[in-house]
C-alpha cells in the first residue's frame, strides 16, 4: 500500500502483466535513486552540525578569554605588571625581601649592559666584538667601561648628557636646553648621602610613592625591537636607567628601584598603609623616597581641599621621617591639567617647610608650556615623552648637585635630617 500510495504502482486487475512489470521496475528504480540521495545527504548534514558546535564553543571562548582580559587589565591598573601573578591586589602588604629584590624583566635586560640604538662608532665597537650583538634583536651592546669613568665631580653629568637612553632611545626625543639649564635649589643638599653612596658604587634603594600616573597608566613607548607599557614605561623607571648611566659602576642589581604606586591613591590612603608599605625588615634598605602624590590629591573632595592636602601631605612626611629615618625625601610636583597647577602651593608649602628637595613641574609646565608642550602631553595620565623629561631632568638636578657638593664636606646636609615642629597645629 506505500509503495502504490508513494510510487503510483496499481493492482494487476487494473491493466495487464507487462504494463505491471514495467511500473514495478520504474518503482525499484526511483527507490533506489530516492536511498541514494538520503545516504548522501546524511554526511552533510553531519558536518554542517559538527561545524556549528564548533563555532559555538570557539564564539564561547573568546567571549570568556575578553572577560579575563578586561578582569586582568583592570586589576593591573592597581598592581604591578611584573608581580608574579595579575590578582596580587595585596603584593604591597605582603612583601618579602625575595620580591623586593626580584628584577623585572626589562631591568634583568640592562642589568649588565647598557643597550644603545645603532650608530657609527658603536657599529664600529660592534665588529671588534661581536659577542656583544645580541642575536635576538639586532640591538648593538656595549660595556659600561666605555662611559666616562666615575672619577671626578662631573662625570656623572658628563655621562648624562653625552650618551643615548639605553632601550629607551628614541628619534623623536630631545632634552630641551631649557632644562639642561635649570639649577637645583640648596634643599638638594639633602640628597648628598645618596648621592656619595652611587659615586662609591654602593647597594642603592630607591623607592617611589604616587598614584597611576607614576605607575605609567597610558604611557606607551613602542620600538622596533623594544615595547614599554605601564611602570616600564613611567618616569621612575627611566630615572633609574639614567643614574646607571651617570655611574656605570651600578646595574639593576645594586642600583635598585621600588615603584610602590597603586592608581587612585592619593595622599590619605598611603597613609593609612604606609607601615605595611615598608616592613621592618625592608626600612633599612631604603636610601631616597621620592613622593608623587598631587595627581590623585586633586581628586579628593573640594569641601576643605586645601587643609586636606597639606595636613595629609605633612602626615605623610613626618611618617616616613620615622619609618625610614636613614632615607632622604624627594618631591615631585606634577603638572596634570585637572587640578595640579592650581592647587599644588599647598605641597610646596609643606616642602619647602622640611626642606626637601622639589621638583616643580607645574611651575615648569606654567612657564614653558606653550614652547615646550611635551612637557605635560595628555590629560591626568602623560604621554612617554613627557615620562623621559621628567626623569632626565631630574637625573640632570641630581647631576648638578654631585657636581657642586662632592668636593666638599656633607656636613651641612646634617641639618636636613632634623625633625621640625609639625606645620599643622598641634590640635589637628
Amino acid at each position: 500500500l506505500d509503495m502504490r500510495r508513494t510510487y503510483n504502482v496499481v493492482s494487476p486487475t487494473e491493466i495487464g502483466a507487462s504494463e505491471v512489470a514495467s511500473s514495478c521496475e520504474k518503482g525499484v528504480a526511483q527507490v533506489a535513486s530516492d536511498s541514494q540521495e538520503v545516504q548522501g545527504s546524511a554526511p552533510r548534514s553531519c558536518i554542517c552540525s559538527a561545524f556549528c558546535v564548533c563555532l559555538r564553543y570557539v564564539l564561547l571562548i573568546t567571549l570568556i578569554a575578553i572577560i579575563v582580559h578586561t578582569i586582568d587589565a583592570a586589576i593591573w591598573t592597581r598592581c604591578d605588571p611584573f608581580a608574579p601573578h595579575p590578582i596580587d591586589v595585596c603584593r604591597m602588604l605582603f612583601r618579602s625581601n625575595a620580591s623586593r629584590n626580584a628584577q623585572s624583566p626589562d631591568e634583568s635586560a640592562t642589568a649588565s649592559w647598557n643597550a644603545y640604538s645603532p650608530t657609527e662608532s658603536e657599529s664600529a665597537i660592534a665588529s671588534q666584538n661581536a659577542d656583544f650583538r645580541s642575536a635576538d634583536t639586532g640591538i648593538i651592546l656595549t660595556k659600561p667601561a666605555t662611559l666616562t669613568e666615575v672619577d671626578s665631580c662631573n662625570a656623572p653629568l658628563h655621562n648624562l648628557m653625552h650618551h643615548p637612553h639605553g632601550p629607551y632611545w628614541s628619534k623623536q626625543y630631545v632634552f630641551p636646553d631649557l632644562l639642561q639649564k635649570l639649577s637645583p635649589d640648596q634643599n638638594f643638599q639633602s640628597l648628598v648621602p645618596f648621592l656619595e653612596k652611587l659615586f662609591r658604587g654602593e647597594q642603592s634603594q630607591i623607592v617611589v610613592i604616587g598614584g597611576s600616573e607614576t605607575a605609567g597608566i597610558e604611557c606607551h613607548q613602542h620600538g622596533v625591537s623594544t615595547k614599554f607599557d605601564r611602570k616600564a614605561c613611567a618616569w621612575p623607571r627611566r630615572l633609574a636607567n639614567r643614574l646607571r648611566t651617570m655611574y656605570p659602576k651600578h646595574d639593576a642589581s645594586t642600583l635598585q628601584l621600588d615603584n610602590l604606586a597603586q592608581g587612585g591613591t592619593p595622599t590619605p590612603s598611603w597613609m593609612a598603609g604606609i607601615g605595611a608599605a615598608f616592613p621592618s625588615h625592608y626600612r633599612d634598605s631604603v636610601n631616597l623616597v621620592i613622593l608623587d602624590t598631587l595627581v590623585n590629591d586633586c581628586q579628593l573632595p573640594s569641601k576643605g581641599l586645601n587643609e586636606t592636602i597639606e595636613q595629609s601631605f605633612e602626615q605623610l612626611i613626618r611618617s616616613l621621617k620615622v619609618i625610614v629615618p636613614k632615607a632622604q625625601l624627594m618631591v615631585f610636583i606634577a603638572a596634570c591639567p585637572t587640578g595640579c597647577r592650581r592647587l599644588a602651593s599647598h605641597q610646596l608649602k609643606v616642602a619647602r617647610y622640611y626642606h626637601l628637595p622639589t621638583l616643580n613641574w607645574a611651575q615648569l609646565t606654567d612657564r614653558y608650556g606653550q614652547s615646550l608642550p611635551d612637557l605635560w602631553k595628555g590629560g591626568p595620565h602623560p604621554a612617554w615623552v613627557t615620562h623621559q623629561l621628567i626623569a632626565d631632568t631630574m637625573a640632570a638636578m641630581l647631576g648638578k648637585t654631585w657636581q657642586r657638593s662632592c668636593s666638599k664636606s656633607t656636613g651641612a646636609a646634617d641639618r636636613f635630617s632634623l625633625l621640625p615642629e609639625p606645620l599643622a597645629p598641634k590640635e589637628v
